[in-house]
């Protein structure tokens, strides 16, 4: 777990020109191995609640920051270094000042400007240090889900293809494929950043969040044709939809040759699985 949040920290600083589908791709994977095995290892913390440690901030580091990553340059969020001048204006205010209104700006600007030009600049050591330490630790190969979670927990793993369903889209051999009942991502140090079959990189200044999630939901339907009409192959046996009055309803591919013509390959199910975990739903 901690090579997991080590390599989703080093994503997160990294610079503009390193963003690319792979390391996309990269953070969705690994923020997802976080989120699964915290559930299987952790469980039920025993030093804090549950809602502590599962709670907002885990939920935005495993769920929204790779959503994120893909219109932004997550380094361009940090405000760490915006939020630590608060602090320094406030103790110049309380130490430095008469506390009269009329010059307490003028006094916290003047003796700010002063300390900031002779002090080391925090952010690029931390930035330096975890750059660092990312680099002792050894290449990690490509994500590799294994198949014990791909057949004990196929919810998790369909509520996972549809966060990517651009990277699924062009079809095994891409971005991905299946091998020894795995499912291996073209996410290595040694893969290419980019490929012509998508998906293709957006930009905040064109796109927006709302945009985005429209947009995979989209791809998600087309992948789900595909995977009926057997254009495509999943590591799944069958896919849960909801249909127009709300009934789960799965979707299996069309066998070649049906045996009945009037079969449907939409089947309703009576015993609905269990939902996806609340540290999944966004």
């Amino acid at each position: 777990m901690i090579d997991w949040l080590l390599e989703i920290t080093n994503i997160s600083y990294s610079k503009y020109n390193t963003r690319s589908p792979k390391q996309i791709l990269r953070l969705y994977n690994q923020s997802f191995l976080l989120v699964v095995n915290c559930r299987n290892v952790v469980g039920v913390p025993s030093k804090m609640s549950s809602r502590k440690f599962f709670g907002s901030h885990f939920h935005s580091v495993s769920i929204h920051l790779a959503e994120v990553e893909r219109i932004f340059n997550l380094r361009s969020l940090v405000t760490e270094q915006e939020e630590g001048c608060f602090g320094d204006l406030r103790r110049i205010s309380e130490n430095t000042s008469n506390r009269q209104p009329k010059t307490v700006c003028d006094n916290a600007v003047l003796r700010f400007t002063c300390q900031q030009s002779s002090k080391q600049d925090s952010i690029y050591i931390q930035e330096s240090i975890i750059q660092r330490i990312a680099k002792q630790t050894q290449a990690k190969p490509r994500t590799l889900i294994p198949s014990t979670i791909l057949n004990k927990r196929p919810m998790l793993i369909q509520s996972h293809l549809e966060r990517i369903s651009d990277f699924i889209l062009p079809g095994e051999g891409v971005w991905w494929h299946t091998e020894d009942g795995n499912m291996i991502f073209y996410d290595g140090p040694d893969d290419e950043p980019f490929h012509n079959e998508g998906p293709e990189m957006h930009h905040f200044r064109s796109s927006s969040y709302k945009e985005e999630h429209q947009l995979l939901k989209d791809i998600w339907e087309k992948v789900t044709e595909n995977f009926q009409d057997r254009k495509i192959s999943l590591p799944l046996k069958r896919i849960k939809m909801f249909d127009k009055d709300g009934k789960v309803v799965y979707i299996i591919p069309t066998e070649t040759e049906p045996a009945n013509e009037d079969q449907q390959s939409i089947s309703p199910e009576k015993n609905l699985e269990q939902d996806i975990e609340n540290g999944l739903e966004t």
